[in-house]
């Protein structure tokens, strides 16, 4: 099934069913596609995880006490629906990204 098709229903007997319901959700209108996408594409900074042998194994207790603390949900990537942003709050998002690339990225000239 494509990702953003929004026929997600099936029919097995008779009944109808839902067949994935994360999908089944209406998609951002063009103007929030079009932020969330060049907020995607045009990230320069990036977060980078110190892979030495005594921070893997903090990360790892870490993870495990949340998970022992709170139960799996910890682990749980977030695949909520995006909301449509007003246009004030996609102009917000995309300048935010301008700083932030600005404060962290070496310009050539």
């Amino acid at each position: 099934m494509d990702e953003y098709k929004t026929r997600q229903i099936g029919r097995y007997n008779g009944k109808i069913y839902l067949l994935d319901s994360r999908c089944a959700v209406p998609r951002p209108n063009r103007f929030s596609r079009f932020v969330y996408d060049f907020c995607q594409n045009h990230r320069r900074v990036f977060m980078l995880r110190d892979m030495s042998n005594s921070a893997l194994d903090s990360y790892e207790r870490e993870m495990f006490r949340l998970a022992k603390t709170y139960g799996p949900q910890v682990l749980h990537v977030g695949e909520a629906p995006r909301k449509n942003l007003s246009l004030s709050e996609g102009i917000s998002m995309i300048i935010e990204l301008m700083k932030e690339n600005m404060k962290y990225t070496k310009f050539p000239f």
